[in-house]
């Protein structure tokens, strides 16, 4: 959903009213009410106008299509009658719809051959069997990001210290991402111009402090080095996650997984890549010489790159 908000309406969404409590701004209750952001956030994820003009009850079907199935309140059920509504806005029923297009983002970006393709790529040897989940799929991809990050480390030959991450932990279920070690560890890997790997602090016994250190850096990294910022929480809502905030997590993990793997940013580094750019530097440079020093009419048209 947040890729669908427009800024003025994406930030600041609450005001306080005559009454001290926080509400939602107007246009933004207007906006749910008439399944106005659903439309978007389907249109989003799937590049289809066709999506647009949508009520709640298409949007709900739209959702059953795909395989993802809301689970009513408690309070109240999922009707077009209740959703309409606006005032009041009947929130536990539009956050069910919100979870399940969240679900269905995630679902849609972190599929079970995307993640072996891309665990494969840069662990050859991986034998890796199709995740049977998009949540399986994020952890398996963290935990060979990781141990891909380590296997890194030791063939440098000017890292100092080179044990310090060989107790990488892997990622057996979303809570043990919580420290913040196997996020920062997979920034670092895709990313090390951005995100030293020396800086993430390992422990067996992580602390408090050690994990919202973690937790920063990977904030930090998002607000600075992508497009968009994509760490919609705070360090402390991942460091104390609690199951309601699991959701924004797998979410987050899977805006990782698009702006790393699928449409790369421009800071992400692919094994091997760092050495083929200095290669085409230096033949740049070679080129620039031929023709501007030493008068040169032509070089090679196209380079030869080195086997990486």
């Amino acid at each position: 959903m947040k890729k669908t908000l427009i800024k003025e309406k994406r930030h600041n969404e609450r005001h306080n009213a005559t009454d001290n409590q926080e509400h939602l701004k107007p246009q933004i209750v207007h906006a749910l009410s008439n399944a106005e952001l659903y439309c978007l956030a389907l249109a989003n994820i799937y590049s289809d106008p066709n999506y647009h003009n949508q009520n709640h009850c298409g949007i709900l079907q739209a959702l059953a299509r795909k395989g993802v199935y809301l689970a009513e309140p408690n309070n109240t059920q999922l009707t077009e009658t209740i959703l309409i509504q606006n005032s009041p806005l009947k929130m536990s029923a539009h956050m069910a719809v919100i979870e399940g297009l969240m679900v269905l983002y995630a679902k849609e970006v972190v599929t079970g051959d995307r993640v072996v393709s891309a665990i494969r790529r840069f662990d050859p040897q991986a034998e890796v069997d199709v995740p049977a989940d998009h949540e399986k799929g994020l952890l398996l991809w963290i935990s060979h990001a990781s141990h891909a990050l380590i296997a890194k480390i030791q063939t440098e030959e000017d890292a100092a210290d080179k044990t310090r991450l060989l107790e990488l932990p892997a990622a057996k279920d979303f809570q043990s991402l919580c420290d913040g070690v196997g996020l920062a560890a997979v920034v670092a890997f895709y990313c090390p111009g951005e995100l030293n790997w020396m800086d993430i602090r390992v422990s067996k016994r992580p602390s408090v402090a050690d994990a919202l250190h973690n937790l920063s850096l990977v904030q930090a990294f998002c607000n600075r080095c992508l497009p968009y910022s994509i760490f919609h929480m705070q360090p402390e809502d991942v460091t104390y996650m609690r199951g309601s905030m699991k959701q924004n997590l797998v979410v987050f993990l899977a805006d990782m997984y698009n702006v790393l793997e699928i449409h790369p940013a421009k800071c992400v580094r692919y094994p091997g890549e760092e050495r083929a750019m200095q290669f085409l530097d230096g033949r740049a440079n070679e080129f620039w010489y031929r023709i501007n020093v030493i008068g040169e009419g032509c070089v090679h048209s196209v380079l030869d790159l080195p086997v990486l």
